[in-house]
């Protein structure tokens, strides 16, 4: 569907999904074979990918550190704080953040 995006992945994540063995885990081993020979792969091997999921949907929750919905401040808070710390841990990191649904 997008012949010009690259896919950017740990290098540390791919490698150890190609060595599982077949079968034995929830690694979907013919996707992972055909990524690890795409002319698409970006392996991202100096610098952290972050995904923060719904715990971090947008900027604002980011920056304040409060998010708009949460049963728990407390928790919601601690878990900004970790995004913040793995981001910031090696220079040129990539944080992908979750989404608003609608």
């Amino acid at each position: 569907m997008f012949p010009n995006a690259s896919v950017v992945i740990g290098s540390h994540e791919l490698d150890w999904s190609l060595e599982q063995p077949w079968g034995e885990s929830p690694v979907p081993e013919l996707y992972v074979r055909e990524l690890n020979s795409s002319p698409q792969l970006a392996r991202a091997t100096n610098r952290n990918m972050v995904f923060s999921g719904d715990a971090c949907k947008n900027r604002a929750e980011l920056l304040s550190r409060a998010v708009d919905m949460t049963f728990d401040a407390d928790v919601s808070l601690d878990s900004i704080k970790s995004i913040w710390r793995f981001w910031s841990a090696k220079p040129d990191s990539v944080l992908v953040r979750g989404m608003v649904r609608t």
